[in-house]
């Protein structure tokens, strides 16, 4: 299992609120308190994914996803 910290030293791009917001949409499911979370390998394969999908967007697009997940997050 991955701890949060562990997960965003190796993904640097990735923030805490990026994950919270994987996390609210059910993109990755975490075990255990909010201050402790651990993710599985699956989770972190989904995060290896998303940001890689993400990063190869033009710079519109990636603000475009940015301000959608914002806006979902919000609700």
């Amino acid at each position: 299992m991955t701890t949060l910290a562990e997960l965003l030293t190796v993904h640097r791009g990735l923030t805490e609120v990026h994950v919270e917001r994987w996390v609210a949409r059910g993109l990755l499911r975490p075990v255990g308190p909010l201050e402790a979370w651990k993710f599985e390998s699956v989770d972190i394969a989904r995060v290896r994914l998303l940001a890689r999908a993400i990063a190869a967007q033009p710079p519109q697009t990636r603000e475009a996803i940015a301000s959608a997940l914002q806006r979902l997050s919000q609700r």
